[in-house]
């Protein structure tokens, strides 16, 4: 952690896009191995189905194919969970010791850091202060998928443009990723706090991640 960081501080001294890349996947990597993305899986047991069926799939396995998922619903944070600033509370029951496990959706970042659990909404902003703090808020964007996704994207000086960094899938400039996945982007926006007025620009991203045409797009 402590070596990845370093060496993202001093991006700005680094000549080699090919190195530049490479030690921002190596930071991609360390945080996805500290931040798992959150599933189902059990506090009691720590079984999750999600990854189970993913394992099975791997294995040309379907034996659980029959069970349709744990997500019960959700339910109002308790107070606790209300001071880390959660909007919702989700509520799974594991599928093999029938035990409930909440997922509170923090957006207090100390919580986010402390239980080390989430998915693209808390890791992405939680990435968003990280890179602000290291290499500066003018570097740095965060960018919303209205079709239900979260990332950021950062400046290299090197190439003079924006490339993605995805949290959960480790994914380094792969803007055309969402689109392999069956997604039909409607609206992407880029979000940046600016250091000479502090307020926030904000530009649609949506053409640089989609290969449909605009017209495609309004029609959706």
């Amino acid at each position: 952690g402590i070596k990845e960081t370093e060496r993202v501080i001093n991006l700005s001294s680094i000549s080699s896009t090919t190195e530049t890349y490479q030690i921002l996947q190596n930071f991609l990597d360390w945080f996805k191995s500290l931040f798992p993305y959150f599933y189902d899986r059990c506090d009691s047991c720590g079984i999750s189905l999600e990854e189970e069926k993913k394992k099975e799939n791997n294995n040309n396995k379907n034996d659980l194919d029959d069970i349709d998922g744990t997500f019960v619903g959700c339910i109002y944070p308790s107070e606790d969970e209300l001071v880390g600033l959660a909007g919702r509370t989700e509520l799974y029951q594991c599928y093999k010791c029938k035990a409930f496990t909440r997922f509170p959706r923090y957006n207090k970042l100390s919580y986010v850091l402390d239980v080390k659990r989430g998915r693209c909404g808390e890791y992405s902003l939680l990435l968003y202060h990280m890179f602000r703090a290291l290499i500066g808020d003018d570097n740095v964007r965060y960018v919303v998928d209205w079709a239900d996704h979260a990332w950021i994207e950062i400046y290299i000086h090197q190439t003079h443009k924006w490339i993605s960094l995805d949290p959960c899938e480790a994914a380094l400039d792969k803007p055309l990723l969402y689109e392999e996945w069956g997604k039909l982007q409607t609206y992407i926006i880029g979000f940046q706090t600016t250091t000479t007025n502090n307020r926030i620009r904000i530009e649609d991203l949506t053409n640089k991640y989609t290969s449909n045409t605009q017209e495609d797009i309004n029609q959706r």
